[in-house]
This record gives C-alpha cells, structure tokens and sequence, in this order.
C-alpha cells in the first residue's frame, strides 16, 4: 500500500513537464481524500508566475538556500 503525500516541492513547474505536472497536483489537492501541503521552486531569476495559493521559494540551488526553503 502506497503513503499519501504529505509535502510536494516542484522544481520546474513552469516547464514543459512541470507545468502539467503542477496542473494535476493542483487538481489531485482540491479532492477531499487528498491533503498534502504544495510549494514551487523557481531559480531567483524567474519571472513565471504560479497561483496566489501556492508558496514559491526562489532559491539560488545551494545548500543553504535548499534547506531554508525545504525546512522553513
């Protein structure tokens, strides 16, 4: 039996896998039976914009910028 997701992180979401994978998870949230906590990591840089909803971390992909937005 499979654990349901507790925390998803997406890195490239707005790519062209990423985008439709974000889509789905936002769909699979909105389901009763499926509580999980969404965050996006974008590059600094990023200028693509996700739904208010959803936390976005822009990070520079080190260590110590991973684990502050992994960790809060």
């Amino acid at each position: 039996m499979t654990q349901p997701l507790k925390n998803v992180s997406i890195i490239g979401a707005s790519g062209n896998l990423g985008a439709p994978i974000l889509d789905a998870l936002i769909l699979d949230a909105l389901k009763v039976s499926n509580h999980f906590t969404l965050q996006i990591l974008t590059r600094d840089s990023s200028t693509a914009t996700f739904p208010k909803n959803i936390p976005v971390h822009k990070t520079d992909f080190s260590q110590s910028s991973l684990v502050s937005a992994f960790y809060g």
